[in-house]
């Protein structure tokens, strides 16, 4: 659960990746310790790059993952990572939400967050069930993602990045790569997606996959 999941294992990994001073860290439970509630897991920034995290340790049934229901499997995923309904936000959504109360209602501000000088958000969310890496499951993600954004009824001057599913497995093999600047996060990210959304794969290829396939990580 949260305390020993999310708030051990998740934390100190990011602190372990990014143990640098000029990046400034802050945890969801230092952000509602000060009066910053919300769902905001975990922020990252590292210069013009704002990174948001959201941790789902969260599960897929066994009697839905072999399940020869697409509609189901597809509706549970999304309802796991990313919803952006009126009375529920998960995952994706919910970083959407606070993507808007960073720039518009200036939640940040006072914590070392200069919004007039971010160029990009990268939206990230952190699972812990196997399930996530399927073929397709980002793909999925990033239309849904789409449509959300789509039809929000705000705007930022910024550049939201499409989303990436990041299992924590994954998360922790990157620790020393990042720590030793051996690759950056954003750039990471954007050679994915740029290989991901080639013709005829698009969004198919898994973060994971990504990573061992071409990144020997």
């Amino acid at each position: 659960g949260d305390e020993f999941s999310e708030y051990q294992i998740f934390y100190d990994a990011m602190e372990m990746a990014y143990p640098q001073n000029k990046v400034l860290k802050l945890s969801g439970r230092f952000l509602n310790d000060n009066g910053v509630n919300g769902e905001l897991d975990y922020v990252l920034l590292d210069g013009e790059r704002l990174y948001l995290f959201e941790y789902k340790d969260v599960t897929i049934k066994d009697e839905i993952k072999h399940s020869s229901d697409l509609a189901l499997i597809k509706e549970t995923l999304l309802d796991r990572v990313c919803k952006y309904e009126k009375k529920r936000k998960k995952g994706v959504g919910q970083l959407l939400v606070n993507v808007n109360r960073i720039f518009n209602d200036h939640i940040l501000d006072g914590f070392g967050v200069e919004t007039s000088k971010v160029k990009e958000v990268f939206l990230i969310v952190i699972t812990t069930d196997t399930a996530f890496n399927a073929i397709g499951v980002n793909a999925l993600v990033t239309e849904e993602f789409n449509r959300i954004k789509s039809n929000l009824d705000y705007s930022v001057p910024v550049e939201i990045v499409e989303p990436v599913i990041l299992d924590f497995e994954s998360l922790y093999n990157m620790i020393i790569p990042l720590r030793e600047k051996l690759f950056d996060l954003g750039k990471l990210i954007h050679r994915y997606l740029k290989k991901t959304n080639q013709k005829g794969s698009i969004g198919m290829i898994p973060f994971y996959g990504f990573l061992k396939d071409y990144n020997r990580i």
